[in-house]
C-alpha cells in the first residue's frame, strides 16, 4: 500500500462502514428518549459518508487525464459503476417484490425503467445519480492547467460554499428573518460538484498549519453544531426537525472536509501491519459492500425483529453486515462472469 494512498484506501473503508452505520441507526424514527439522542450521535457523527466518497473521486480522478484518453475513462466509469447499478437495480426490484411476498400485475418496460432512475425499490442508491453528475463534470474540470489549479479551485471553494452553502444557510439560523434569493447562485459549482474540487485541492496541496487548524476546528463546529442544533429542536417538536441536516449545508460542508483532512493527517505507516492488511482487504470491496449491505439488512429484518435494538446494538450490527457484505463481494469477485458486477 503506497504511503501517499493509505489515507484514501482508509477514507474509502471507513465512509463505506459509516454507510452501513448510517442505515442500520434509528435516527429517523423520533422518540423523546436517551436511544434517540444516541441514534443522533451516531447519525451526525457517520454523516461524512457519502460527501467523503465524492472527495475521493475528485481526488483520484480529475488528473485522469495522466493516465488515459477521455473515452477510456467514460468506459472505465460505465465498467465500474453504470452496469453494477442497472443489474443490482434489478435486483433489487426482484428482491423487494419476493421479500415482500407482493408480485404486481401489469408491470412492463416503462414502470422498469421508472424505478431505476428513481431508485424505487432501493432508495440508497441515489448515490448514483450524484455520483454519474460528478462524473460526466469531470472531464469539463480537469481542462483547467494544473498551474492555475490552486488558486482557480480555491476560489470555486470558498465562492461555492458562501453562495451556495453560507447564504441558504442565513434563514435557518436567523428563523427566516433574513431570507434567501435562490437566483443568486455561484452556477460553476452548483449542488455536489463542490465535494470532488474540496478533495482534490485538500489531497493535492498543502496547507499551513494554521489553515489545517481552522479547517479541524470548523469541522468540528460543523459536527457539534448539527448534533445539538438537531437534537434541542426536534426535542421541543416532538419530530425530527432536519434543518442542520443535509449534505450540502454548512455543517455538512465544514464536517466532512475536516475529516478528509484528517485522515490525510493521520499517520497509517505507522499502523501495525493487521490494521493495514485490512484496510487493503475491505478496499476492493467497498463499492460491493454498499451495493449489497441494505439487501442483507432488509433480509436480517426479515427473519429476525432487530427494532428493539439499542443504539450500541445497531453498531454492532452494521459491523456484522460490513464484515458479512465485504465477504460475500470478495467471493463473487473470484467468479469470471459475475465480478462485472461487484468490481
Amino acid at each position: 500500500m503506497a504511503e501517499r494512498k493509505i489515507h484514501i484506501t482508509a477514507l474509502s473503508v471507513f465512509s463505506c462502514l459509516a454507510v452501513v452505520c448510517l442505515h442500520t441507526s434509528k435516527f429517523w424514527t423520533f422518540t423523546k428518549s436517551i436511544g434517540w439522542i444516541a441514534s443522533n450521535a451516531v447519525e451526525s457523527f457517520f454523516y461524512f459518508a457519502v460527501p467523503v466518497f465524492l472527495m475521493i473521486s475528485g481526488a483520484t480522478l480529475i488528473d485522469y487525464r495522466e493516465r488515459y484518453t477521455t473515452a477510456e475513462y467514460f468506459k472505465k466509469r460505465i465498467n465500474k459503476t453504470v452496469i453494477p447499478f442497472l443489474f443490482w437495480s434489478a435486483f433489487s426490484m426482484v428482491f423487494s417484490f419476493w421479500i415482500n411476498n407482493s408480485f404486481p400485475t401489469g408491470f412492463n418496460l416503462f414502470d422498469i425503467i421508472n424505478s431505476i432512475i428513481t431508485y424505487k425499490y432501493s432508495r440508497i442508491y441515489y448515490f448514483f445519480m450524484i455520483l454519474y453528475g460528478i462524473y460526466i463534470s469531470i472531464p469539463v474540470i480537469s481542462l483547467i492547467p494544473k498551474e492555475s489549479r490552486q488558486k482557480c479551485f480555491l476560489y470555486i471553494m470558498l465562492t461555492g460554499f458562501v453562495v451556495n452553502s453560507l447564504l441558504p444557510f442565513v434563514p435557518v439560523i436567523t428563523n427566516d428573518k433574513i431570507s434567501h434569493n435562490a437566483n443568486f447562485s455561484f452556477y460553476v459549482c452548483s449542488g455536489f460538484l463542490i465535494y470532488p474540487i474540496i478533495g482534490y485541492y485538500l489531497n493535492n496541496y498543502k496547507l499551513s498549519g494554521k489553515a489545517k487548524l481552522t479547517v479541524l476546528l470548523l469541522g468540528f463546529a460543523g459536527l457539534l453544531t448539527s448534533f445539538t442544533a438537531t437534537a434541542i429542536l426536534s426535542w421541543r417538536a416532538g419530530e425530527i426537525v432536519d434543518k442542520y441536516k443535509g449534505y450540502l449545508s454548512v455543517p455538512g460542508i465544514l464536517y466532512s472536509s475536516a475529516v478528509f483532512l484528517l485522515f490525510k493527517m493521520i499517520p497509517f505507516e505507522r499502523f501495525p501491519k493487521f490494521v493495514l492488511k485490512a484496510i487493503q482487504f475491505f478496499s476492493g470491496q467497498t463499492f460491493g459492500i454498499y451495493l449489497i449491505h441494505i439487501l442483507l439488512l432488509r433480509l436480517f429484518g426479515k427473519v429476525f425483529d432487530y427494532s428493539f435494538f439499542n443504539p450500541i446494538m445497531r453498531l454492532v450490527l452494521a459491523v456484522i453486515l460490513f464484515v458479512l457484505s465485504g465477504i460475500i463481494i470478495k467471493i463473487l469477485q473470484k467468479i469470471p462472469f459475475v465480478r462485472r458486477i461487484v468490481p
